[in-house]
């Protein structure tokens, strides 16, 4: 199977802590308590560790379904490594959605006192989700503030959905919050999260994937006209094309990179993937810019999302 785009960019991935802080990444390590609604492990529904954390409508009736995390003590005007993190950087939230037109709507909530109520609180409503993983990276200045809140001191934090009324049985499960520099990203492949620096855009690309067939005819099925089969592990290469600008794109790739390649007519959609170099190929045509074709072997899952990005 081939798919292919115009439109897509290369990322390394950065090591420093100076760029982006994990908020939550809803493992069992966390004492999410569920407000509203129906809180399970999700284990089928997960990009990091074994996990997210399930939130389901339980009553077919329309409402806030929420859960919360308190008795916290965090610096969100700074990153990891203590730099300083102001309004222009971006709250990210990834999650998963079992139906989303069923979903009016999913609210993020930062609160000053341990315990959620939202008096001194940013919150976040996000309106427009769609089914599968949602990847929402939202401005810290485009959050409301009511009361007095602080992002110097974030105690409690409530992640949720309002359901509509005929939304028995479905949920959302929530991955990971990620505070992070305007100029990087977050991307989560292989249960890793990467802080990811750019590299270079991509004007091309082109994913294949494959998926290795073996032969599982039995010696006991004597006389069978057929021969039987099984799907085993499968792999993914990309080839990308962008313009040549100089020789220092190779050197700071490093080991592997991470790509962003989004989906030709379809606003937002793309596919994540860890990948590394197999060959470099540089073409100087007589009457246009120069060049570059890569090919790279896929390493591990390439992901399927849907990205938002929210300035104000």
């Amino acid at each position: 199977m081939a798919r292919a785009g115009k439109n897509g960019a290369v990322y390394k991935n950065y090591t420093g802590t100076d760029k982006s802080k994990l908020i939550a990444d809803f493992q069992d390590d966390e004492s999410w308590s569920s407000g509203a609604g129906t809180q399970t492990d999700d284990s089928t529904n997960y990009r990091l560790g074994s996990e997210s954390i399930k939130i389901a409508d339980n009553d077919n009736s329309a409402g806030l379904l929420y859960s919360d995390l308190g008795s916290l003590s965090l610096n969100l005007a700074q990153f990891e490594s203590g730099a300083a993190s102001d309004t222009s950087d971006y709250i990210i939230a990834m999650f998963y959605v079992s139906d989303a037109s069923l979903v009016t709507n999913v609210i993020l909530g930062f609160d000053i006192d341990s315990s959620y109520d939202g008096s001194d609180a940013y919150t976040y409503t996000i309106t427009s989700v769609v089914d599968g993983w949602n990847y929402v990276k939202i401005k810290k200045s485009a959050f409301t503030g009511t009361g007095m809140p602080t992002w110097l001191a974030v105690c409690s934090i409530r992640v949720g959905w309002t359901s509509k009324a005929s939304a028995s049985g479905e949920y959302v499960s929530f991955q990971a919050l990620y505070l992070v520099d305007d100029a990087y990203d977050i991307a989560l492949v292989n249960k890793t999260a990467y802080t990811m620096e750019f590299l270079t855009l991509v004007y091309n690309w082109t994913q294949d994937i494959q998926t290795d067939v073996k032969e599982t005819t039995s010696m006991l099925q004597a006389g069978v006209d057929f021969k039987t089969f099984i799907s085993v592990l499968g792999n993914h290469t990309e080839n990308i094309e962008r313009y040549w600008s100089n020789g220092d794109f190779l050197g700071s790739m490093g080991d592997s990179v991470v790509m962003n390649l989004y989906v030709e007519g379809l606003l937002g959609y793309r596919y994540d993937c860890e990948s590394k170099l197999i060959t470099d190929s540089i073409q100087e045509p007589v009457d246009d810019l120069v060049q570059e074709s890569l090919q790279f072997q896929g390493t591990g899952e390439t992901y399927y999302v849907y990205v938002q990005i929210i300035d104000s």
